[in-house]
């Protein structure tokens, strides 16, 4: 995550812990973009620290998501079942 991200990460985080809420884990959502032409993953937003965020933080750290125009266009069109979810199935089963 960005700084910014980071800091609003750790806010909830503790806040979590003070109200003796567990933290199963952490996602990093919008982490790349995978061109269509080529399948190279860009980093829109910068070098990734979800790693570094997640040790710091004590949690660990269970999948980053990319940027995918099409599971948008699925979510809006109420058809998010038919979507690849493998990127996020382990943490789907901690769950």
């Amino acid at each position: 995550p960005q700084e910014l991200v980071g800091m609003i990460v750790e806010k909830a985080v503790n806040m979590a812990k003070m109200m003796n809420i567990p933290v199963v884990g952490l996602v990093e959502n919008m982490a790349w973009y995978e061109c269509p032409c080529c399948g190279q993953k860009l980093p829109v937003f910068g070098d990734s620290h979800v790693e570094e965020e997640a040790t710091r933080l004590g949690i660990e750290n269970f999948a980053s998501l990319p940027i995918n125009p099409r599971l948008a266009a699925a979510c809006d069109h109420g058809m998010v079942e038919d979507q690849d979810v493998s990127a996020i199935w382990d943490f789907a089963q901690k769950l």
